[in-house]
C-alpha cells in the first residue's frame, strides 16, 4: 500500500471547474438546493477564469480536487467567501478548516478589513467550521438571496 500524499491547496485553474462543480452540485442538492453554475452560483461556473475573484482555491489528496473556495471582492475593503465546499467523502479531516485559512489569509493578503459570508441554517458542520474560526454570524439576508444566514470576519 503506498503513502497517502498529504494535503495540498493551490490556486485553482480552469481545469478543476468540473471536479468543484461536481461536489458543489452533489452537496446543494443532497440539501435540497438546485446548483445554479450560470447564477447564483456562478463563482464556481468560473472557477479558474473568475475576474472577480482574488483567490480561487482547490484542496487536492493524490492529485484529486477534494474541496474548493473563492473569496471575490464585495465592497470597499471587504471579500465574500462564496464557493466553499468540500468532498463529503473527505470532511472531517482537516480540509475545510485549511481551506477556510487560506481564503483568511489571501483576504488579508487583498487588504480587505472584513470577510463576509451567506449560507444556510442546516449546513451545520460548515456552521461549526465558521464559528469555530471566529466569524460571527450578523443579520439574516433578504430573501431570495440564496441563503438564510450570513457571517462576518474582521480581519
Amino acid at each position: 500500500m503506498g503513502q497517502r500524499e498529504e494535503l495540498r491547496i493551490r490556486a485553482a485553474t480552469a481545469a478543476d471547474r468540473e471536479a468543484a462543480m461536481r461536489i458543489a452540485g452533489s452537496a446543494m442538492i443532497g440539501y435540497g438546493i438546485e446548483p445554479d453554475f450560470a447564477g447564483l452560483d456562478s463563482d464556481l461556473g468560473a472557477l479558474g477564469s473568475n475576474s472577480k475573484a482574488c483567490a480561487e482555491l482547490v484542496a487536492t489528496m493524490d492529485g484529486v480536487v477534494v474541496g474548493v473556495a473563492i473569496l471575490t471582492c464585495s465592497g470597499e475593503n471587504a471579500g465574500k467567501l462564496t464557493g466553499f465546499y468540500v468532498d463529503p467523502k473527505w470532511r472531517g479531516q482537516g480540509i475545510g478548516s485549511a481551506l477556510l485559512a487560506r481564503a483568511t489569509d489571501a483576504g488579508r493578503a487583498a487588504g480587505f478589513s472584513r470577510l463576509h459570508l451567506e449560507t444556510w441554517h442546516f449546513m451545520k458542520a460548515a456552521i461549526h467550521l465558521y464559528e469555530r474560526a471566529n466569524w460571527t454570524r450578523c443579520v439574516d439576508p433578504p430573501p431570495g438571496s440564496g441563503a438564510d444566514r450570513t457571517y462576518d470576519l474582521i480581519l
